[in-house]
């Protein structure tokens, strides 16, 4: 039985990939925020990913990365793009 990874284990084995990923879909600056940051999630959760949007990329292109992203790290992972928080929302997010 397949047991997916705890979201920071994700993130250490595949970080090149996600970054690598995350530009050939028009996104830069991915920073990781949420607990797989802290190192305190736990198995079932997964990561949030806030990132800067190329011109011309919108919300299909946003939700098409999330999906191959999701498959590619083998955790559930939501992606929220710049200027959708406050600047002091997000918390000493963690660059990939």
């Amino acid at each position: 039985m397949y047991q997916r990874p705890l979201p920071h284990e994700a993130l250490e084995t595949r970080r090149r990939e996600l970054v690598a990923l995350a530009y050939r879909f028009g996104l830069s600056r991915p920073h990781i925020f949420s607990s797989a940051a802290r190192c305190v999630d736990q198995l079932g959760n997964g990561f949030d990913i806030l990132v800067a949007r190329s011109p011309g990329v919108g919300l299909l292109g946003i939700a098409a990365f999330a999906a191959v992203a999701s498959d590619s790290m083998g955790v559930e992972l939501d992606v929220v793009a710049e200027g959708a928080f406050p600047p002091d929302y997000v918390e000493s997010p963690r660059f990939c």
